[in-house]
């Protein structure tokens, strides 16, 4: 009998690791060890089966003969009537060459007789077993003794052929004898060579074994094996059946893996250093479909997935291999049910009939039908008896499909479910489909299973299976509803095409809604945004006299509809006429036209605030404006009001004069660098509208602005819409100017979500990198920094402490020079000026707060202290101002006028906001005693304050904290719920006397109780409908306040302070406070990271995602990640977040900096194609070209290529006041 095949035990796991290419590693390993027909067994899960498709087998059966052998246990289970183990036997054995067939003998019939058994023999004197001598040296299962008997037979092959041989030439006298002499001396030669080959190649196999042994270890036999290959017996004789080999260890390219790997989706590929090199043959094809479906790489991981598009590949129908096996596929003939359908209750119509017995039912009848099991004469075999509750529950390494069988339907799911069939009977509930529609991100998510952010091509599957959603919903819409809800339908239909549509196919698009739809942009003022926005981001086409256009006809359009019959109609159309009109001028500022921009808003301030009471129709303002007179936010300005009063007999102001541009060739030797200094030195100048006696402005003809180049912006308001105008048009300016408003939360929370509008980022510097690696050096300070307070631009509720704070604390606002780039687009003194004249000549208090900040951020403490008196004398009663004041004063360092102005106002109406500053000025102070008596004085203002408060003191002021807050929301006074739930939160941790969980030093309070008080108010907010409200922000933001106010004055818990946080931002997930404080409470050196893992799960999701959070998650990896993770959240951001960051020229200015910065080459050298993408989809940004000509951003320093920047800049519109040529020649001629 031949010998036994050597057993190779490779267990893996049944799970989502395993794939075809494991095993044919697998295989092919074995086939290496299997070289002449030696057969190799396999011991692989049935798991192996759904990665073995019959391609795979086809291409194995080219060199491998496989048989598939179930283990006698296995065999065993199944004949009585149970599952068979899940582990099959795999036989591998390679197939022989052509040489090795017609040398191999055919047996004779007595080759198949058993061998004699041979007698034992003794073993060694140290009592062990006898083993042969190669097994002593490390020779697993005689594999050496087998080549040597190999060897042997074609030795005496060979002689018995040369012994033949030389009979025939001894008895041939036709060879000469010299002949033979020589034939015989070359034979010897090669015999010798030949052993000598055979010892070497001997001896390395001897080593290779040898080695192998040492690596290999004794593993235990599985159960059912049926002999006992024990070589360690010696008292046992030989049997003529030779034991089986002993087993192959567990080495580097077989491992035991139970659950699979749960990190491939979320990193998008295998660990290299674990997996052995391949690469994949047939570039991307699959076996069995040749040219229909491919493999591609997605992006710089290494991930495949299914081609999503078929460019390229030609018609499925031109595949013959698909068509063939279409053809080989016999068609089945399916015959109608007579059950009736099932109930409409049903969550799902069963493909199966059901094989669940009847209560009451011992045995089935002869008229139970389907329910009935299996008969021992049936075909379907013995009926398998019905697992137990404890089989049923299974194990974990049972897998997971039995569980997902078992696992109850999602929130998600079942609510589609129901929707779905809600929509079946009702198909036109617009309502209904739209909230399928956004079912449809947590749907995806499910079936992703891992949070990872998205691959192109399951964003464009999302995107297709919303947009048949859409046109579902549109056909089955009928004719006579409403146009609102068409619209809606079609605006979602449009923007989830765009994510698909080429350039080409969404301009059709746009131009047959009319006639597919009757519907156009201009009769949704949504759907006009959308086509400006889809224009703007079109690099071919887009430039700034086209974008202006439209938004000046849209301004035109919506001025004739101001006359409208209702007046909720009127009132919207203000808010979106204003809305244009910051488009309009925030384009003309990006584009390098500041003073039209800033002409414009002269001319709707004066004709909102400043109009004439006479005046009826914005003919006479041209006179106003031709005289050149000082206009609104200029020195001396007075108004058009004032104008036509004197009788328009005002002089304008005195003529300036411009030096001219002069050139530091010393600092900047490169000609292209000076011209870009030259060309932001001239913009520098063109802040504000020159008139016609200004000297030095002939070179430019933009500098001056006349009617004419004005007019077609005007907006005039109705006398009757006045009023609602002025505060629209006072948002709309903050939003302009990039200052906080106070006016208009709701809306001015949108405009700063928008990309087109959103004020500058204060802490969007991603280029500044060195304070990071500055941080990290030996010679710091290893105690925890503080967060990043900065946050302009961020999303925030606007309270007085963000703005008048200068350490310590967060804050909204900051001083120009820190906001806006190197020179600024607008003039400060015309910003603080139209301020000033806002508020104190027009009465408009909601502003005063955000000008009495900016005068403190950007002046001297003598001109604001000036500034605040004036304030308060003409605002006697606001508590703002005074709580305003004595916050300057203390950032001063004045803490005695700070308590003074504080003092002179809490006899006032609605001071309760005063004694709570006042708390928080001791707090900071370390003064908690007296904290917690001010807090009773707001309530009994007899208190002794020398003496510490009594217990019915703190129980009355705990009572009227909480009635008065109970009170104010009932009747709707939200402002006094914030003020007195503040008060209730300080006094519980203050004075509070119950068990206190966490840790607490001498200087810190209660924590616990005072955090209890918030989740009540919340539940009352949420209860109304008011749990997104700013008011319940600015109350969970003082929260958060005390919590760091804890945390930085003793011990704390990390654990606390997250939790905490984190019930916060599901609330308000944008809030950059809250995640600030979330980054700065996590512990360090964690596997997982919470803040990454809260972005990903709750913040930027569709239903949150905003600019000012990319922003900070930007900015998060910069100073806590690497390049690499930096630079996947800016692609992240412009790639799938496209609504919300892809137009904002900030993000990729931003962008182009950060790879001119970072040290990482790889990163840097794909600084010029972002340059680029960004000039695809924000072309009109002046700016973003400039920064091309920056030193070390991208390498562009040919000339060429900087001239081609410039010649596109000049193409699309954009002002260039520096002609470049020009510039160059005068450079050269020494000028």
């Amino acid at each position: 009998m031949a010998e036994p095949p050597q057993v190779i035990e490779f267990l893996s796991a049944v799970g989502g690791g395993i794939s075809g290419l494991h095993v044919h590693t697998a295989v092919s390993h074995l086939a290496s060890l299997g070289r002449g027909g030696a057969a190799q067994m396999i011991d692989l899960p049935s798991a192996f089966f759904p990665a073995l498709d019959s391609s795979i087998i086809r291409s194995w059966g080219e060199f491998l003969l496989v048989n598939v052998n179930i283990h006698p246990k296995s065999r065993e289970n199944k004949a009585q009537g149970q599952e068979p183990e899940p582990s099959v036997k795999w036989e591998c054995r390679t197939m022989p060459s052509k040489e090795e067939k017609r040398q191999r003998a055919v047996p004779k019939f007595g080759s198949f007789q058993p061998k004699p058994t041979p007698e034992p023999e003794a073993g060694p004197a140290s009592g062990e077993a006898r083993k042969p001598v190669q097994d002593r040296h490390g020779d697993p299962g005689g594999e050496f003794k087998r080549r040597h008997d190999d060897c042997e037979r074609d030795r005496g092959r060979r002689e018995k052929h040369r012994d033949s041989g030389r009979e025939r030439e001894r008895h041939g006298a036709f060879l000469d004898r010299d002949d033979e002499r020589r034939r015989r001396r070359h034979e010897k030669d090669g015999e010798r060579r030949r052993s000598r080959s055979r010892d070497r190649n001997r001896e390395r196999e001897r080593d290779r074994q040898r080695d192998r042994g040492r690596d290999w270890g004794r593993e235990k036999r599985r159960d059912g094996e049926r002999h006992d290959n024990s070589r360690e017996d010696s008292a046992q004789p030989r049997s003529s059946v030779k034991p089986a080999p002993a087993a192959l260890t567990i080495n580097d390219n077989f491992f035991i893996d139970k659950k699979g790997d749960p990190l491939l989706f979320r990193y998008g590929g295998n660990d290299r250093s674990k997996i052995p090199a391949y690469y994949r043959s047939g570039n991307g094809k699959i076996l069995g479909s040749r040219g229909h479906l491919i493999l591609h790489r997605d992006g710089p991981r290494d991930l495949f997935s299914l081609s999503f598009s078929r460019e390229g590949l030609g018609s499925a129908f031109r595949d013959k291999v698909l068509l063939s096996r279409i053809q080989r596929t016999k068609s089945r003939r399916i015959r109608a049910s007579t059950k009736p359908p099932p109930p409409p209750t049903e969550e799902f119509i069963p493909l199966a009939p059901s094989k669940k017995r009847k209560r009451g039912q011992d045995s089935p009848g002869p008229d139970s039908g389907e329910d009935q099991q299996p008969d021992y004469r049936s075909i379907y075999g013995k009926a398998k008896p019905p697992a137990s509750d404890s089989e049923s529950d299974g194990s974990e390494n049972d897998g997971e499909g039995s569980a997902e069988g078992t696992k109850e339907l999602s929130s998600a799911k079942t609510e589609s479910i129901r929707l779905t069939r809600h929509l079946r009977s009702s198909p036109a509930d617009v309502s209904a489909w739209l909230e399928l529609m956004s079912l449809q991100e947590s749907l995806f998510a499910e079936d992703i299973g891992h949070p990872r952010p998205r691959t192109d091509n399951e964003t464009k599957a999302l995107a297709e299976l919303k947009l048949s959603l859409y046109q579902e919903a549109l056909g089955h819409l009928p004719s006579s509803s409403l146009s609102a809800q068409r619209d809606t339908l079609i605006l979602g239909m449009m923007t989830t095409g765009l994510k698909i549509w080429d350039d080409k196919t969404a301009a059709k698009k746009w131009e047959s809604l009319p006639q597919k739809y009757d519907a156009t942009p201009d009769s949704s003022f949504e759907l006009w945004r959308a086509r400006l926005n889809w224009e703007m981001s079109r690099v071919g086409s887009c430039t700034v006299e086209k974008i202006r256009d439209m938004l000046t006809a849209k301004l035109k359009a919506l001025s004739k509809e101001l006359s409208g019959p209702e007046e909720g109609s009127s009132m919207e159309t203000c808010r979106q006429i204003v809305y244009v009109f910051v488009r309009l001028t925030r384009l003309l500022q990006d584009a390098g036209y500041v003073e039209r921009a800033v002409a414009s808003w002269q001319v709707l301030l004066e004709m909102t605030f400043s109009r004439p009471s006479t005046a009826s129709s914005p003919g006479s303002f041209e006179e106003f404006w031709e005289s050149e007179v000082a206009r609104f936010g200029e020195a001396g300005a007075k108004g058009w009001a004032d104008f036509e009063a004197g009788g328009g007999d005002d002089m304008p102001p005195d003529p300036k004069f411009d030096p001219g541009d002069t050139l530091d060739r010393q600092h900047c030797k490169d000609p292209y660098q000076l011209w870009v200094a030259t060309e932001r030195k001239r913009a520098e100048k063109s802040r504000m509208p020159a008139r016609t006696l200004d000297e030095g402005i002939d070179e430019d003809p933009f500098r001056v602005v006349m009617w004419g180049d004005i007019k077609d912006f005007v907006v005039w308001f109705p006398a009757e819409l006045l009023d609602v105008a002025k505060q629209l048009v006072l948002g709309g300016f903050a939003v302009f100017v990039g200052v906080p408003s106070t006016c208009g939360e709701e809306v001015a929370k949108k405009r700063r979500h928008d990309p087109f509008l959103a004020a500058t980022g204060q802490a969007f510097r991603p280029w500044e990198i060195n304070k990071r690696e500055e941080m990290e050096s030996v010679d710091v300070d290893l105690s925890k920094p503080p967060p990043e307070f900065g946050q302009q631009g961020g999303d925030m509720a606007v309270s007085p402490e963000l703005l008048f704070t200068k350490e310590g604390w967060f804050k909204c606002l900051d001083s120009w020079d820190k906001t806006h780039l190197p020179g600024g687009p607008l003039d400060l003194q015309w910003v603080l000026g139209t301020l000033k004249r806002l508020v104190m000549d027009y009465q408009r208090e909601e502003l005063a707060e955000v000008y009495l900040a900016m005068e403190w951020l950007n002046g001297d403490p003598k001109s604001t202290k000036k500034v605040a008196k004036g304030l308060l004398k003409q605002y006697s009663t606001s508590m703002g101002l005074y709580n305003a004041y004595a916050l300057i004063e203390w950032a001063n360092n004045n803490p005695g006028l700070a308590f003074k102005v504080l003092d002179s106002a809490t006899n006032l109406p609605g001071s309760q906001l005063l004694w709570n500053t006042r708390v928080w000025l001791h707090l900071q102070s370390s003064q908690n005693d007296l904290a917690l008596t001010a807090l009773c004085r707001s309530v009994d203002p007899d208190a002794n304050p020398s003496l510490p408060p009594s217990p019915a003191l703190l129980l009355k002021a705990k009572s009227h904290f909480s009635t008065v807050r109970d009170f104010s929301l009932s009747s709707g006074q939200l402002e006094t719920v914030i003020s007195h739930a503040e008060s209730l939160l300080l006094l519980e941790y203050l004075s509070s006397t119950s068990p206190n969980p966490e840790p607490t030093s001498p200087n810190q309070g209660n924590i616990t109780a005072a955090l209890s008080t918030i989740p009540s108010l919340t539940s009352e907010f949420q209860s109304r409908s008011l749990q997104h409200s700013h008011h319940l922000a600015r109350l969970l933001q003082t929260a958060s306040r005390l919590l760091y106010f804890h945390a930085t004055a003793g011990p704390h818990r990390p654990t606390f302070l997250l939790t905490h946080l984190t019930t916060y931002l599901k609330l308000f997930p944008s809030n950059t406070i809250f995640l600030s404080l979330l980054a700065w409470a996590q512990p360090p050196l964690l596997i997982n990271d919470p803040v990454r893992s809260f972005l990903q799960d709750v913040a930027l999701p569709p239903k949150h995602d905003c600019l000012s959070t990319r922003r900070w998650a930007i900015m998060y990896e910069v100073n806590n990640g690497t390049a690499h993770s930096t630079k996947a959240a800016f692609e992240t951001a412009l790639t799938e977040s496209e609504d919300v960051c892809k137009g904002s020229a900030e993000l990729w200015r931003g962008y182009v900096k950060f790879c001119a910065a970072v040290a990482n080459k790889e990163v840097r050298r794909g600084g010029k194609g972002v340059f680029y993408r960004g000039i695809a989809n924000c072309s009109w940004d002046k700016e973003l070209y400039l920064t091309a000509f920056d030193e070390g951003v991208m390498g562009m320093n040919s000339g060429e290529e900087l001239r081609a920047v410039v010649g596109t800049l000049v193409g699309k519109g954009v002002r260039v006041g520096v002609d470049l040529e020009e510039f160059l020649i005068k450079l050269r001629d020494g000028g």
